[in-house]
């Protein structure tokens, strides 16, 4: 199955020492057999461009909005809007590493539309938006095959949640 992955980056490189909020997103589709296929979305924050201010901690921390919105031809079929907060880093530290986001949605076959604005609501600076078409396919009647998720590492997890996946 051909997949395109969508990665944005707005003002590469040095820009982001000046200031512009760089991102980047890809997603995978996966089939659960019983159940509903899914997508599964990650989104990573290159902290150094993203702004810092105080929280209530004492801390200072990055404050990112994400708006995720998924469309089959022109019906919403899902919808997200929250926060991405960054790690929460001593005053006066000059490194902030980046964070991530993923989401798992379960869909059935079919085409869609995925569109997604992201602003840094520290810095203020003009939102990033976009659109990637996309496609679940899995027939029942059919070897099929998901797509590759590549992993920097993994280690075995003694709880499910959001980042864990079959007990990592």
């Amino acid at each position: 199955m051909k997949k395109s992955i969508v990665v944005f980056l707005l003002m590469a490189g040095l820009q982001s020492y000046a200031g512009n909020l760089s991102a980047l997103f890809s997603y995978c589709t996966f089939d659960h057999p019983g159940q509903k296929p899914y997508v599964e979305t990650y989104l990573n924050i290159t902290g150094n461009s993203a702004k810092l201010a105080g929280n209530a901690n004492g801390k200072l921390q990055a404050k990112i909005e994400v708006q995720m919105v998924i469309r089959r031809d022109s019906a919403i079929v899902y919808f997200d809007k929250f926060n991405m907060l960054g790690p929460e880093l001593p005053a006066g530290d000059s490194i902030s590493p980046d964070f991530i986001d993923q989401h798992r949605v379960e869909l059935p076959n079919g085409s869609y539309k995925l569109e997604m604005k992201i602003a840094d609501k520290v810095g203020g600076e003009k939102e990033l938006n976009f659109s990637q078409d996309f496609k679940i396919d899995f027939p029942a009647d059919k070897i099929t095959m998901a797509d590759v998720e590549y992993l920097e590492s993994f280690t075995k997890s003694g709880a499910a949640g959001v980042y864990t996946k079959n007990g990592y």
